[in-house]
């Protein structure tokens, strides 16, 4: 586990370089549109922030090629839209983009609109933005970025969640505007707004139980996207398929719309108070508790039945069924899977598979969609470095039914 953080603030390091490319590159909008969430962000960040004094700011993390950005400065009028990545030639490409657009418009006389897009490389797992950033966003926008810091490692995820919380703006109760308008309420805390595929009981403990967090957090849901990006009259991506929460309220859905699996959606709210930077050990700590809860409560590797799939698949007898009451065919109490795999790996000699072979047997196809082959033997290299008798008495490259309960174990 990583126990240390990059603190570095200066913003000048050489991981901050965007590409010079001059090129746009066609943009790709994962798991769904930037009109999806307008509807959101309006109710959620635009209609609470007042009389519209205040242009308001947004961050972008994980931008990739997302029109997101371009999307809240055209369509929603924000002041200025920070876009975050590691990958400094994919935001070479979008500034490219976005510098051609503008000349297309004619807006280089148009100094404000023109600076109303910036373009960062940064790691936000291990770096940090500017000083200047702290305290800062109304809304910052995460479509999976923190899905994709849960297949990291813990810290990874604790450094990310961290950043975004010391961005969020801390409402004031400045008003906002003619001070005799009794409609000035000063201005909201900012949004953190996470599109996600994961569960729900992952994902909203994660975000909701943050610790040291002062922020509210509220879920809804919406239809994943069709990720066939064309580009509009405004030049920014749009979607062939579109969400309840956009601007067509009123468009009925396709059945196979309807099927598909929908996109959790948290809106987490910064609340007054103290701290702006929570503690990293805590942070981390709470990242491992979640993840361990979720996969061994919600979605445990071993259960009964895999493990008699995997006595079949291997050739050995695992013991009889359990039925409802957790007796077996006998009447007798059906043994815990730990025991089962004792008794199996008494019962016979197992078929002895080649790694390849043994992917496939291990893993369900829905899990060999998230973990590919070559993930599989960087693991299956981490457990035979941490278990000294993985492979004492098979061939190298080749798995048991004992080596394969010991592995998912492991693993879980």
């Amino acid at each position: 586990m990583i126990t240390t953080r990059t603190t570095d603030n200066t913003g000048g390091n050489a991981s901050n370089h965007v590409s010079d490319s001059s090129t746009p590159i066609q943009p790709f909008e994962w798991l769904t549109s930037p009109e999806s969430i307008g509807g959101l962000v309006r109710t959620q960040v635009l209609l609470p922030s007042g009389n519209g004094a205040h242009a308001p700011r947004a961050l972008h993390i994980g931008c990739g090629s997302s029109t997101v950005g371009e999307y809240l400065v055209q369509a929603l009028r924000f002041g200025h839209v920070l876009n975050v990545d590691k990958d400094g030639e994919t935001l070479g490409g979008m500034e490219a983009r976005w510098n051609e657009m503008q000349r297309a418009a004619k807006q280089e006389e148009n100094p404000q609109l023109a600076s109303a897009m910036e373009f960062r490389c940064l790691d936000y797992t291990t770096e940090r933005l500017p000083e200047g950033c702290a305290d800062s966003f109304d809304l910052v926008v995460d479509k999976s970025t923190l899905d994709c810091t849960l297949c990291s490692d813990c810290a990874a995820t604790a450094s990310f969640l961290m950043e975004i919380y010391r961005t969020l703006r801390r409402p004031t109760c400045d008003p906002i505007g003619d001070a005799n308008d009794d409609s000035s309420n000063g201005r909201n805390g900012g949004v953190y707004m996470v599109v996600s595929f994961h569960e729900i009981d992952l994902i909203l403990p994660l975000v909701r139980d943050l610790p040291g967090a002062n922020w509210t957090v509220t879920h809804t849901t919406m239809e994943r996207q069709v990720e066939c990006v064309a580009t509009n009259a405004r030049g920014y991506g749009s979607s062939s398929s579109s969400s309840s929460n956009d601007d067509n309220f009123g468009t009925a859905a396709s059945a196979e719309r309807q099927a598909r699996k929908p996109l959790n959606v948290l809106i987490a709210r910064r609340e007054r108070g103290e701290p702006l930077e929570l503690d990293f050990d805590a942070v981390v700590g709470h990242v491992q508790e979640v993840n361990d809860r979720w996969f061994r409560d919600e979605q445990p590797l071993l259960t009964e039945e895999r493990i008699s799939e995997l006595g079949r698949a291997f050739g050995v007898v695992v013991g009889g069924s359990s039925n409802h009451d957790g007796h077996d065919e006998a009447g007798l109490p059906s043994s815990p899977p730990s025991e089962q795999r004792t008794t199996a790996a008494a019962m016979g000699v197992s078929r002895v598979l080649p790694l390849r072979d043994a992917y496939g047997v291990v893993f369900t196809e829905a899990e060999r969609e998230h973990l590919t082959f070559e993930h599989f033997l960087e693991d299956w290299e981490a457990f035979r470095l941490e278990d000294a008798s993985a492979n004492a008495n098979e061939p190298e490259g080749t798995m048991d039914f004992d080596l394969a309960l010991r592995f998912l174990e492991a693993n879980q």
